[in-house]
């Protein structure tokens, strides 16, 4: 009776332990391969601060967090186009 008690404990130790590592494994992977950050978006005459996330060279989530703002008609973007159009 005294080993079956300590080899079920052995075993629900070594289950607990065994998910307790897959479980921050897998947290740690999604966590490690999302990211998020700010990017000015603009348009002819206009740009406003976008927070940007990413999953991956995935666009998962797009919001607004500032004000548009209006641009003199002669304005041009300085940035390349890859830095325009590249979101993730």
């Amino acid at each position: 009776m005294k080993q079956a008690i300590i080899i079920l404990s052995l075993v629900l130790i070594l289950v607990g332990a065994l998910l307790i590592f897959s479980i921050k494994t897998l947290t740690g992977q999604a966590v490690a391969n999302r990211y998020s950050y700010t990017k000015a978006v603009c348009n002819e005459n206009s740009c406003q601060d976008y927070e940007i996330e990413c999953e991956g060279n995935k666009v998962v989530n797009m919001k607004a967090v500032g004000k548009v703002v209006q641009l003199p008609e002669n304005w041009q973007d300085l940035r390349d186009e890859e830095m325009r159009e590249k979101l993730c």
